[in-house]
């Protein structure tokens, strides 16, 4: 069951293109410093973490990604990207 009061917000990253092992991905880097970590995401992902803007309730995103994607998203794979993130 989703909460649908659940609203994720990030705060404002620095997206950038990576290859790693011949994929490419994008790195997500907090530019104010408040962490050295990158995180590494595949690229369709941006769909996801684009929406994570303490607009849109987990449930929103999980629609809205499942309307415009291939086979739709996951609320697990959404999920997982607020655990990386």
């Amino acid at each position: 069951m989703v909460d649908s009061a659940d609203r994720p917000r990030l705060r404002a990253l620095e997206a950038f293109p990576v290859e790693q092992d011949g994929e490419r991905l994008i790195g997500l880097r907090d530019p104010s410093g408040f962490t050295e970590q990158v995180a590494l995401l595949p690229i369709p992902a941006l769909d996801i973490v684009s929406l994570f803007d303490g607009e849109h309730s987990v449930a929103e995103i999980h629609r809205v990604v499942s309307a415009t994607s291939e086979g739709g998203a996951a609320v697990a794979m959404i999920r997982q990207y607020l655990k990386t993130l």
